[in-house]
């Protein structure tokens, strides 16, 4: 059996039986501030400290803001590489026009 990767939470790699499961897809789902994008920097974080490289594709919030956020909960996302696809308040300009 394969090696589990952790979830970066150990209360979660322990209801995972050690973690996620490499190479399977898994959706997190739920409301407005339940915790999904803090999992998900955990995850990342877990990877990033075993050596990965990591990507955070983000499509709603800006990379600078996101960052911002993080580092309040003293959480360093130095090396986690970013897509940022966030829209631009300028693209709101121009969608309205």
């Amino acid at each position: 059996m394969e090696e589990k990767l952790s979830s970066g939470i150990s209360g979660l790699d322990d209801i995972l039986y050690g973690g996620f499961l490499p190479r399977k897809t898994y959706l997190i789902r739920g409301g407005p501030g339940c915790g999904k994008t803090t999992l998900g920097v955990h995850f990342l974080l877990a990877g990033r400290n075993r050596g990965e490289n990591v990507l955070f594709i983000t499509l709603g919030e800006p990379e600078p803001e996101i960052r911002k956020n993080f580092a309040s909960l003293k959480l360093n996302l130095d090396g986690v590489h970013f897509l940022d696809l966030a829209p631009t308040p300028e693209y709101f300009v121009e969608v309205e026009s």
